[in-house]
């Protein structure tokens, strides 16, 4: 093998190993795709049992801020820790959104009470009927980006009374 093959060979492993490395921005990027931050979350202090055949509703909102930009959020999202220690939704996350759709019973997850689209705040209207456990659930929050980086997590917690 020829100096100049071997130069070349050695070049193109390495730029493929540096855009492998690079986390999902690629190399025309000028700053590596880094973790983003959930800057604050609002959950109300309590929540209470409604009678029998009723819902009640509160809202839970996320702010959150990715060096990347906004476009960068994959998902924002919290997971919730009832009473008895077991997780809501079966374990499954309770997924937030941001996409300015007023709260719809017909639609939760999609219209779930999100003010503004594109600010950057995250929001979902959770709902309890009387069946729900009493006592204090811990929420969990996350964000994801589109380079699979996992955002440090912030911890609240809502009281559901009789």
């Amino acid at each position: 093998m020829n100096r100049a093959f071997k130069f070349l060979l050695i070049l193109i492993v390495g730029l493929s190993f540096f855009w492998q490395c690079d986390n999902g921005t690629g190399p025309d990027k000028k700053e590596k795709n880094v973790p983003g931050k959930i800057l604050w979350v609002n959950v109300p202090d309590s929540i209470q049992l409604p009678p029998a055949g009723y819902f009640n509703k509160a809202l839970v909102t996320a702010a959150v801020q990715d060096s990347n930009g906004l476009d960068d959020v994959d998902s924002v999202y919290f997971y919730s820790r009832k009473p008895d220690g077991t997780l809501a939704n079966n374990g499954l996350p309770l997924v937030m959104v941001d996409n300015g759709k007023p709260f719809n019973i017909s639609d939760p997850w999609q219209q779930a009470g999100d003010e503004k689209a594109g600010d950057g705040i995250y929001s979902l209207t959770i709902l309890i009927d009387n069946s729900a456990q009493t006592g204090r659930y811990y929420f969990t929050f996350y964000m994801r980006d589109k380079g699979g980086n996992l955002s440090d997590s912030v911890i609240d917690s809502i009281e559901v009374v009789q």
